[in-house]
C-alpha cells in the first residue's frame, strides 16, 4: 500500500479508488475551489428544480405558513450539513453534502411553485430577480458550510463489508473562518427573509 500523502493539510489516499468523478470534484483540496464547485453544482440543482417545478407543480405547493417557518427550515439544512460532515464520510463523500443537495432541491421547488412566505405577484421562471430573495444567500451559506466542513468527519464508511473507521481529520484555520462567515451570511439572510425586508 502506498504511503499516505497530505495536501493542503488534508489527508489523501491516492490508491483508494473514488466511486465516481463527482466526489473528488466536490471535495477538492483547495477550499476556494471546493466552495465554488459546491456552489456551482448546487446552483445547477436549484435552477433545474425551479424550472421543472414551474412547469409541472401547482403554485403555492409548499406554502404552509409565515416566513419564520422557512427561516427555521434554512437553519435546519445548515445544521444537517454541519452534523453530517462532522459525523461521517460515506466512501469519501461527506454526509452533509446530502443535506446540502436536499436544501438546493427544496429551494428550487420553493421558487418554482412560488411558495415563499412573501410570494412574487406571479410565479416566474428562473430570473436574476431571485437575488432579491433571502433563499439565494441561504444557499450560498450552505455551500460555504458544506465546503468548509468537508474534511471534518470523525468516521468514514469504506467499501461495503469493511465498516466504519476512525479518521485523522482536523479543521484548518481557513475552514473554521469560512464556516463562521457562512453562519453569519445564513443568519443575515434568514433574518431578512423572515422580516420581509427583502423585496418580492
Amino acid at each position: 500500500m502506498s504511503a499516505k500523502n497530505r495536501e493542503n493539510g488534508r489527508e489523501t489516499r491516492p490508491d483508494s479508488p473514488a466511486p465516481d468523478r463527482l466526489v473528488p470534484f466536490l471535495t477538492a483540496p483547495s477550499l476556494p475551489v471546493r466552495t465554488a464547485r459546491v456552489a456551482g453544482t448546487g446552483g445547477l440543482v436549484f435552477l433545474v428544480a425551479w424550472y421543472v417545478s414551474y412547469l409541472f407543480l401547482p403554485e403555492g405547493l409548499l406554502k404552509s405558513g409565515p416566513t419564520g417557518r422557512f427561516a427555521a427550515g434554512g437553519a435546519l439544512v445548515a445544521a444537517a450539513i454541519l452534523a453530517g460532515n462532522l459525523l461521517v464520510r460515506l466512501r469519501s463523500l461527506p454526509a452533509g453534502y446530502l443535506a446540502a443537495a436536499w436544501g438546493f432541491l427544496y429551494a428550487g421547488v420553493l421558487a418554482g411553485t412560488n411558495s415563499f412566505g412573501v410570494p412574487y405577484s406571479v410565479r416566474i421562471t428562473p430570473t436574476f430577480r431571485v437575488f432579491s430573495r433571502g433563499i439565494i444567500y441561504e444557499m450560498a451559506a450552505w455551500a460555504i458550510l458544506a465546503a468548509a466542513s468537508c474534511g471534518w468527519a470523525f468516521f468514514e464508511l469504506d467499501p461495503p463489508g469493511s465498516g466504519f473507521r476512525r479518521t485523522e481529520s482536523r479543521a484548518l484555520r481557513a475552514e473554521l473562518a469560512a464556516a463562521a462567515a457562512g453562519i453569519l451570511i445564513l443568519a443575515a439572510a434568514l433574518a431578512l427573509e423572515a422580516a420581509g425586508i427583502l423585496p418580492a
